[in-house]
């Protein structure tokens, strides 16, 4: 996420202004079905009216931007918020692209704009359909709705308890690289298991392998904490598109 304002009070009032966003907004409704899943979900027009009500009396507004990327085999979203006090600029959004036609294009972007979007501003647009997020936390302290980073926060969160405020304090404090790195390890692995558990084996064994070769990673444990960030996205987004056209070959 990028700020692209004057001065520095004008970062603060962005913020301010993002944070009475999140207070404000009301979840969209959930106006169409996924007969694989079994479960409704929000539509891209549903998504954006929830956005722009919230958005408007605030005096922001968004945009979208996209672009094809690797030689035709990903797409990427960018969601900008514009005010009069400046931008904020969400980190892009890559998805995977099978077919480079008009057809195959508008439905990529359609879906790419709607995943970025409730990304970006925390719009729950899908259905919980994991029994295990009634209680957010499974076996070994991960919050499968925090992609990876609750697990990191959890297990540091004893420590904090046991020593001083300014240890506390210091705990605000961005993460790192090597802890970022660790945060998307954790976010990797979960992803691995919730792919084989969602699609197969055999199904996620191929994303992971298209998914290091787009982004030319080896060895997660060796490379930059963003590349394995986009690498995760990609991986989740793929995922996601697989269990919905499984569930449109259901359908017809």
């Amino acid at each position: 996420m990028e700020f692209v304002v004057k001065e520095d009070k004008d970062k603060f009032e962005l913020m301010k202004k993002m944070v009475e966003f999140q207070k404000n907004v009301k979840q969209p409704k959930k106006d169409k079905n996924n007969p694989f899943s079994k479960s409704s979900y929000a539509s891209l027009q549903s998504v954006q009216e929830t956005a722009v009500e919230a958005l408007e009396p605030l005096g922001l507004s968004f945009f979208q931007d996209f672009g094809i990327n690797n030689e035709g085999k990903t797409l990427s979203v960018q969601t900008i918020i514009i005010s009069n006090l400046g931008m904020i600029k969400f980190n892009p959004i890559v998805l995977p692209l099978e077919k480079i036609t008009a057809q195959g294009v508008g439905s990529a972007s359609t879906y790419a704009r709607r995943y970025a979007l409730t990304t970006n501003l925390a719009i729950v647009a899908d259905e919980d359909d994991d029994g295990n997020n009634a209680s957010n936390v499974s076996k070994n302290g991960y919050n499968k709705q925090n992609n990876g980073y609750q697990k990191h926060n959890y297990q540091q969160q004893p420590k904090a308890n046991q020593s001083s405020n300014k240890r506390n304090t210091n705990q605000s404090k961005p993460l790192n690289e090597s802890e970022k790195l660790k945060a998307e390890e954790i976010r990797y692995n979960n992803n691995a298991k919730q792919a084989i558990e969602k699609i197969g084996k055999q199904n996620a064994q191929q994303i992971f392998v298209k998914a290091k070769q787009i982004y030319k990673i080896d060895d997660i444990k060796k490379c930059r904490a963003n590349d394995l960030a986009n690498l995760n996205s990609y991986v989740e987004a793929e995922v996601k598109g697989q269990i919905t056209k499984l569930g449109a070959m259901t359908n017809d």
